[in-house]
């Protein structure tokens, strides 16, 4: 009978790497969708203009009650793999509740994205908060989000070689695995600055950023109690800064990510107003 180890030295290290990661990525599907049918069947979300009340469970019902006097916004999570089917989830954002709070600010599970658009649209009672056009960050963000993306592949690069050339020969699998990083971080490095953006429609910030964990954040500007503007040093280099917005509510802070340092003030004027003005008086 043949080993593992003897199958994988037959078949080669790269596919057996496949053949591993295929298993592991049904299995884990499967788990997934039952913990999904188990946790949230019989979903539903019950709105009365006071509250919003959530049910869900198949063996364990669970029941929540969320007061609409401390809903503070939205946010619509869309992980890659969910991103990648057209999916997403809904959270709100409660003063009281964290984000790391699990399924208590959760009001929609994994559904579709037209599902995630009407269920927040319904919930903020405003159709086109969800899909409100975010202005992207521009070219400089756009550097800083592939640099960002390759720099991890590069050292790998390096790395290998290093190698090769003063301590070990390098198999040709090996520079193939890396040549795959490489070539990964480009989708990569655009995806995370496609996901870049922002918008300030009356009354309310929109950020959205990420990539393995793309989120749209909409938070109530009566919801914001100040704003950071912070800069690294390669940030200062190129122009950019992030943009955070302090909320007693949800992650407690939301960040602008990458955006030009020229767009932060007029930014945090046309979300609140008046505030820029005694910014500057204090500085």
């Amino acid at each position: 009978m043949i080993n593992s180890a003897e199958f994988a030295e037959q078949i080669g290290p790269i596919v057996a790497a496949a053949i591993g990661v295929i298993a592991i990525l049904i299995a884990a599907s499967i788990i997934a969708m039952a913990r999904y049918f188990i946790t949230f069947s019989g979903f539903t979300l019950h709105d009365d203009g006071r509250t919003l009340r959530v049910k869900h469970g198949l063996l364990s019902t669970r029941e929540s009650t969320l007061d609409r006097r401390r809903l503070r916004g939205v946010t619509i999570e869309e992980p890659l793999l969910l991103r990648l089917v057209g999916a997403g989830r809904v959270r709100a954002i409660m003063t009281g509740i964290s984000s790391g709070s699990g399924e208590s600010s959760l009001i929609l599970p994994d559904a579709p994205r037209s599902r995630t658009h009407s269920v927040a649209s319904e919930v903020l009672y405003d159709e086109t908060l969800a899909t409100v056009p975010l202005k992207p960050h521009g070219p400089a963000a756009f550097r800083r989000r592939m640099f960002r993306a390759m720099l991890a592949p590069i050292i790998v690069l390096a790395g290998l070689w290093i190698a090769h050339q003063q301590f070990v020969e390098i198999q040709w699998w090996g520079w193939t695995l890396g040549g795959l990083f490489f070539v990964a971080s480009v989708p990569l490095g655009i995806d995370r600055y496609r996901s870049l953006g922002h918008a300030a429609p009356a009354g309310w910030l929109v950020c959205r950023s990420g990539s393995l964990m793309r989120a749209r954040d909409v938070v109530a500007a009566q919801g914001i109690i100040g704003w950071t503007i912070q800069q690294t040093f390669f940030q200062r280099r190129a122009g950019l800064a992030t943009l955070v917005a302090a909320t007693p509510a949800g992650a407690s802070a939301y960040m602008v990510i990458d955006i030009p340092m020229t767009q932060t003030w007029a930014l945090i004027e046309q979300v609140t107003p008046g505030m820029t003005d005694s910014l500057r008086h204090i500085t």
